[in-house]
């Protein structure tokens, strides 16, 4: 659980430090990029079964999960079938911090959720009030995002091997 709020922290502040708690990858970025990204936060709940992003979608931001579960999910002969699931302390939709970039998978609440939502509009105010933090936000996500898409792809791949093994 998020530690509760504290009159000398912000809400941006508690949360970072509990993500980075949570989120060893979070722990390699830079202390000023962590801050950035984290003071664009906005939490918000999510009821169980709402679609936060839909396949194809252009991704209206990026998430971090505080409390409940996610899942990422792609149809497959008909059925949706799990990619991954996310867990408190996780992020995901990184790629929703880029222009126009388009979701890759059906993100759905598991049970009642609350996310904080990164939001590209701010990313971009960001950018153009100190351009070198913004691309420095961008050059640190970089990695997170990468290694998300390359797991994603696995996935896909173990889900087709299974499927033609099973056929």
């Amino acid at each position: 659980m998020p530690p509760p709020p504290t009159a000398r922290l912000s809400e941006a502040q508690r949360l970072r430090a509990w993500f980075l708690d949570h989120n060893k990858r979070l722990r390699a970025l830079p202390d000023h990029i962590t801050r950035a990204l984290f003071s664009m936060g906005t939490v918000e709940r999510y009821p169980a079964g709402k679609v936060v992003c839909e396949v194809d979608e252009v991704m209206q931001g990026a998430w971090g999960v505080v409390e409940g579960s996610v899942s990422s999910r792609r149809a497959a002969d008909g059925r949706m079938r799990t990619l991954r699931e996310y867990g408190p302390g996780d992020l995901f939709g990184l790629q929703g911090l880029l222009d126009g970039a388009r979701a890759p998978a059906e993100i759905v609440v598991d049970m009642p959720t609350r996310l904080v939502r990164f939001d590209p509009l701010r990313l971009g105010e960001l950018r153009a009030s100190y351009h070198p933090l913004g691309q420095a936000l961008l050059a640190g996500l970089l990695p997170l995002l990468v290694e998300e898409h390359v797991s994603l792809i696995r996935r896909t791949i173990e889900i087709q091997r299974a499927r033609a093994h099973a056929a």
